[in-house]
C-alpha cells in the first residue's frame, strides 16, 4: 500500500492484478495493489485542469498574436486598410499556404470560435476529470487543422487540414463515458465522415 496526500499524483503498480483506491479519515488517498508480481510502484504527476487551461489560453493568445503580426505584415500602415493596398497575397511553404486578407479573416474566425468554445466547454472539461486535458488538447489540434485548411493554397494542404481537424473531432465526439450515445455518435461520425 502507498499513502498519498496529493490529488494531482497518479500512482501505478505495473505488475499488479488489481488496484484499489480509497480515502482515509485525513483526506489522503490510499492505493493498494493486490497480488502484485513486484512491490515497485510508479508515481506520475497529473497537473490540475487550471494548468492546462493556462497553457490553452497561452496557445490561443499566441495564435491571435501571430494573426495580428501577419495582418501588420500585409497592411504596414492604417491607411493601407482603407485603401486596400498591401503586398498580398504572400505565399509560404512552396505555395501551399496563402496569407491574404481573406485567409486572415477566416483564421481569426477559427481562433475566435476556439476561444469561445473552450470557455463555454470548460465545465465539461472539468467533468471529464483526467480526460479533460486530452479533450482540451484535441480542441487545439482540431483548430490548428482548420487554421491550415482556411489558409491553404493547394488542394493537398486543404485535405491535410481537413483530416487533422476532423480526426480530432472524431475522438472528441466519443470522449465522454457518461452517455452511451457519445460512443454511438463517434462511430457514426467515423463511418459516415
Amino acid at each position: 500500500s502507498v499513502l498519498c496526500d496529493r490529488d494531482d499524483l497518479e500512482i501505478r503498480f505495473p505488475g499488479a492484478l488489481s488496484i484499489e483506491r480509497a480515502r482515509d479519515e485525513n483526506e489522503q488517498t490510499l492505493v493498494t495493489a493486490f497480488l502484485g508480481i513486484t512491490d515497485a510502484f510508479e508515481v506520475q504527476w497529473k497537473p490540475d485542469l487550471r494548468v492546462h487551461g493556462i497553457l490553452a489560453a497561452a496557445s490561443i493568445a499566441g495564435a491571435a498574436g501571430g494573426l495580428f503580426a501577419q495582418w501588420r505584415e500585409i497592411y504596414p500602415n492604417v491607411e493601407g486598410v482603407v485603401g486596400g493596398e498591401g503586398p498580398f497575397p504572400i505565399f509560404a511553404y512552396s505555395d501551399m499556404v496563402v496569407i491574404d486578407p481573406e485567409s486572415l479573416l477566416f483564421r481569426a474566425g477559427v481562433v475566435l470560435v476556439t476561444a469561445l468554445g473552450t470557455v463555454y466547454a470548460w465545465r465539461l472539461f472539468g467533468r471529464l476529470g483526467r480526460k479533460g486535458a486530452e479533450a482540451l488538447a484535441l480542441v487545439l489540434i482540431a483548430s490548428s487543422g482548420f487554421l491550415f485548411m482556411v489558409s491553404s493554397g493547394h488542394f493537398m494542404m486543404l485535405f491535410l487540414g481537413l483530416e487533422v481537424g476532423s480526426i480530432s473531432l472524431y475522438v472528441l465526439a466519443g470522449i465522454s463515458n457518461e452517455h452511451r450515445e457519445s460512443d454511438e455518435a463517434a462511430m457514426k461520425y467515423f463511418l459516415l465522415g
